[in-house]
């Protein structure tokens, strides 16, 4: 395995202790602009640019970046958490002089946020979902691993994003280890201990995710620890099977829907001719008693 790149002071490691978060400073709004709360979607993504422009960064980082970002979302989603996980867009936050600022990381998640909560508004920001996310993952490339490992943890350990991961999928060429983890304690990022297994791959648990997130083989993996089982997005079978059984599912919910109809639709004849007969039957007793 590579050797380790050095982090920055903002990382240090140290046991893993219970993550804290960074306290709240007061909302300031030094660069003259009125508070977010204050403006609509429209306006804000105007002023705030939504997406980031596209960076070259070589076909492995693309790779790994297009199938990441959909395997968290699915993960999550599956799992029934209520959860806010996208990648290629800004997280915008106050810095330390209450100026907005604003960072782009490969990945991120953020639980207890539903993508129905940022409305219309294309970025992340932390000021009107009143909290920060609560992971980020970067992917190694060679133009921007120097900015991972030195210029975004301190950023993101301002915000108060209690993990950092690290995906190299050079084999730990850029960021030291195919695989890497931080949790923000006290304001800085410890080492996530990592497990080294006996086929060369790496096991680290996100407290965040409650998962474990594994480089095996030459890929990013995720298993469920309580359970065992591997997560992974689903194949061609899978999703063929799946609207397959959905399919069965809506035209069988169609027939019941149609018998019921027909059912309601005889009741209301039944009834109908009960009442016509019942009426037929009265005028003939008034015809009757009037002879």
């Amino acid at each position: 395995m590579a050797t380790q790149t050095a982090m920055p002071k903002t990382i240090r490691k140290t046991p893993a202790t219970t993550p804290q978060r960074v306290e709240a400073r007061p909302v300031m709004y030094s660069d003259g602009l009125p508070s977010l709360q204050e403006l609509g979607s429209e306006e804000v993504n105007r002023i705030y640019p939504p997406k980031m422009e596209p960076m070259p960064d070589g076909i492995e980082h693309a790779i790994n970046f297009i199938k990441i970002v959909p395997l968290l979302r699915y993960v999550l989603d599956s799992m029934d958490i209520k959860t806010f996980a996208l990648g290629d867009i800004y997280i915008y936050y106050l810095d330390e002089y209450g100026r907005r600022e604003r960072v782009a990381p490969d990945a991120l998640v953020a639980l207890d946020i539903s993508y129905e909560d940022t409305g219309e508004d294309q970025s992340y920001f932390v000021e009107l979902l009143g909290k920060p996310p609560d992971l980020v993952m970067e992917m190694a490339s060679r133009s921007t691993y120097r900015v991972d490992l030195e210029a975004k943890p301190p950023i993101y350990a301002q915000i108060g994003i209690s993990e950092y991961w690290l995906l190299d999928p050079f084999e730990g060429r850029y960021y030291g280890a195919p695989l890497r983890g931080m949790r923000l304690v006290d304001g800085e990022y410890v080492e996530i201990e990592m497990e080294e297994l006996q086929n060369g791959g790496l096991r680290g648990h996100s407290e965040v995710l409650g998962l474990d997130l594994y480089w095996m083989d030459g890929d990013f993996r995720i298993r469920e620890p309580s359970t065992g089982r591997w997560l992974a997005l689903p194949t061609r079978e899978d999703v063929e099977a799946r609207v397959a059984a959905e399919a069965r599912a809506t035209a069988a919910e169609e027939a019941r829907v149609a018998a019921e109809e027909a059912r309601v639709a005889a009741e209301e004849a039944r009834v109908a001719a009960e009442a016509e007969n019942a009426h037929l039957h009265e005028q003939l007793r008034r015809l009757r008693e009037r002879r």
